[in-house]
């Protein structure tokens, strides 16, 4: 009775994040990206696995069910799309006989026509991306940009939303919930990025929320914690998610509380290169990721 309701808390895992906090002069903190921002690669030198774990608990008037799938399969950005993506392990199908369709839209995501697309999954961004990204937006629409605190090495920034904040249509979208919905959630939580001050790439970024809060009369969502943790790449062009983790704690409707626990990671670079001289083979762990 559970899946229909955890699927749908599911969704949260989408909504665009902002933030409210404000820590140092706006001004301070554009000056100093402009100085350590570092171009993205808009391609993918690399043959990859992606690794993908996502488990759901339900408990609610003395039932209590959970869910769980894990899955991998193999990147190599040098084939045409339809080629670019090998199955490693596929989830279980569930008690239905349904595939994951969230497995298949990982895969769909990496199996795009679209080369710079491609990349916009693998790379974390270099702060001029971020920069780039966050310019595109209207004036009225723009993230005030914040340094929270730094060391020699590395400086935490903290995005602030504008007061009217206004999500795209094209995102209300894709979250498939209701605008006031989707941006009550979006003005809740939390956004950090952490930039290393040596190559000038991101390597962390973080949504949570501070407090539990209600985004609709029905739902409440009680802890948030979304954490890409990002990796230099062999050659050092760039930094890719080498691993995103999502915690999520929900209450609903029936005295139903779900949480969640999501993770997709990168691993096994393979230079195309040397891939092309030595064809890939799946080893033991790939074949079985440790999930």
């Amino acid at each position: 009775m559970f899946r229909r309701i955890i699927l749908s808390a599911a969704l949260f895992a989408i909504i665009p994040t902002s933030t409210t906090i404000a820590q140092s002069d706006t001004a301070d903190a554009e000056a100093l990206l402009k100085e350590l921002r570092t171009p993205r690669p808009d391609t993918v030198p690399y043959i990859f696995d992606v690794s993908y774990h996502d488990a759901l608990e339900a408990e609610g008037r003395g039932e209590q069910e959970t869910l769980s799938s894990a899955g991998s399969f193999r990147v190599d950005p040098s084939q045409p799309a339809g080629m670019r993506v090998t199955l490693l392990q596929a989830p279980e199908p569930d008690e239905d006989g349904e595939t994951d369709a969230q497995f298949t839209d990982l895969m769909a995501t990496y199996e795009t026509e679209d080369l710079e697309e491609l990349a916009g999954e693998f790379w974390c961004g270099s702060s001029k991306a971020k920069t780039e990204e966050d310019a595109t937006l209207p004036a009225s629409q723009r993230p005030t940009l914040n340094i929270v605190s730094r060391t020699d090495e590395t400086i935490l920034f903290g995005l602030t939303p504008p007061e009217e904040f206004v999500l795209p249509e094209e995102l209300i979208g894709e979250s498939g919930l209701k605008r006031g919905i989707a941006e009550k959630m979006a003005r809740n939580v939390r956004l950090y990025r952490e930039l290393d001050t040596r190559s000038g790439f991101f390597i962390l970024e973080r949504t949570t929320i501070d407090k539990p809060f209600k985004p609709h009369i029905s739902m409440k969502v009680k802890a948030m914690d979304q954490v890409t943790v990002c990796a230099l790449t062999p050659d050092g062009s760039g930094t890719y998610a080498e691993e995103l983790t999502l915690n999520q704690h929900i209450s609903a409707a029936l005295f139903l509380n779900i949480k969640r626990q999501y993770r997709v990671s990168v691993s096994n670079l393979q230079p195309l290169s040397v891939a092309a001289s030595e064809p890939a083979s799946i080893s033991d762990d790939a074949a079985a990721p440790d999930l």
